[in-house]
């Protein structure tokens, strides 16, 4: 029976694996307790894929809906339009269904941003609309009043705000600011996920300002970040037995040999694990030995921590010689040997882990083990590489 089988990329709010609970529980606790001050804006911050919708999905769950009104806004879904705009209609119709006012709130919260006018006095810019919001209220106001009136002065709303760092830098700039203008009232909490690093690569990308170089727009790049979210969270980086954990509830019935070096040296993103995982599943269709699934698995390691273009050249050179699966195979007891050869071929391209000798003579004894476990037939394996390897360099051409 397969234990290699692909997996859905859909997050799901699980905290059980990974150690994302305590994080949840943490900010859950926060949230609904009595000591947080309102408004509050909170960034929760991690990399592409390593976990952030799950958290907020997981956050959606668990806030109690007694204490609080929860509304979750995914703003990459609305990048083909104005994902700002989106954001007050949603918050505005979640709490409330239609109506004129309503439609007024979210009118004005438009304009300001299309007009660019957020530095404006609030009564000027609803002058410009004159659609029966009364002149004397801001916009702020007029929420925090709806809010009092229709989930109570005890009662607190949360805005979760997902894949902004996905959006166009004007579409995340402009959702920003909606945060300030919109969401600044009491009993309002916000927590967005945010990766800080691109966005505020999408900054300096904005304004053509160059990696490494300081400059005042560099500098207030990071200031309008930290002057948005008061407290930034960061995703826990899983421990050796959380994510050895997470990958035996992916794979039920890997052995522990195998398991054991997808922890080791597989990836720790969630996303990555499971892009790793739906790989190795479809090359086994590439094979046709009986080892597929490990012999898939194998060349799939090799290629995560050496890069398809190292392991390509690796294979290239070796098997010119007839030695690639040879080399592997006979040298589980002698790593240095197999670490010596990829020296010599790869003395401008070795991976920064790979200068650790320590790290790189566990690497290759781990490799040449697995290799020796397989028990096809020379021949056989040299097939079943041969195609992996084929496929990886059509990709990489």
């Amino acid at each position: 029976m397969s234990f290699i089988k692909s997996i859905p990329d859909e997050p799901l709010g699980e905290t059980k694996y990974l150690g994302i609970s305590s994080t949840c529980n943490t900010i859950v606790d926060y949230i609904q307790s009595k000591i947080i001050v309102t408004p509050m804006s909170i960034a929760i911050h991690g990399q592409w894929g390593s976990g952030k919708t799950n958290l907020l999905k997981a956050l959606e769950k668990q806030l109690d809906p007694q204490k609080i009104k929860v509304v979750y806004f995914d703003a990459w879904k609305h990048e083909s339009g104005n994902p700002s705009v989106a954001l007050a209609g949603k918050i505005m119709k979640d709490l409330y269904g239609t109506g004129d006012v309503i439609n007024n709130v979210i009118k004005v919260a438009a304009d300001a941003l299309i007009r660019k006018t957020l530095d404006m006095n609030m009564s000027e810019i609803i002058s410009i609309v004159q659609d029966g919001i009364d002149s004397s209220e801001y916009l702020s106001q007029t929420l925090e009043k709806k809010i009092a009136q229709n989930i109570g002065k005890n009662k607190k709303l949360v805005v979760l705000i997902d894949d902004l760092d996905r959006c166009d830098i004007e579409n995340t700039l402009q959702i920003l600011s909606m945060l300030k203008l919109f969401l600044d009232v009491k009993n309002c909490i916000c927590v967005a996920a945010i990766d800080f690093h691109r966005v505020e690569q999408a900054w300096f990308s904005k304004y053509s300002i160059k990696e490494g170089e300081e400059s005042k727009l560099k500098k207030e790049g990071r200031q309008y970040l930290e002057k948005i979210f008061q407290i930034r969270i960061p995703i826990p980086h899983p421990e050796y037995s959380q994510k050895h954990e997470y990958l035996t509830s992916l794979m039920p019935g890997v052995s522990n040999q195998y398991l054991e070096s997808l922890v080791e040296y597989g990836p720790s993103n969630p996303r990555s694990i499971k892009r790793m995982i739906n790989l190795i599943s479809y090359r086994t269709f590439l094979v046709s030995s009986k080892d597929a699934e490990m012999i898939s698995l194998l060349w799939t390691l090799m290629e995560e921590n050496l890069s398809t273009q190292i392991l390509i050249n690796f294979y290239d050179i070796l098997e010119s010689n007839g030695g690639f699966i040879v080399l592997l195979n006979d040298h589980a007891e002698n790593p240095q040997a197999i670490y010596s050869h990829f020296q010599n071929m790869n003395r401008k391209n070795i991976p920064s882990q790979f200068e650790d000798l320590d790290y790189a003579m566990k690497y290759f004894k781990t490799i040449s083990l697995l290799m020796n476990s397989l028990t096809e037939p020379l021949g056989s394996l040299l097939r079943d590489f041969s195609r992996l390897y084929s496929a990886s360099k059509q990709l990489e051409n």
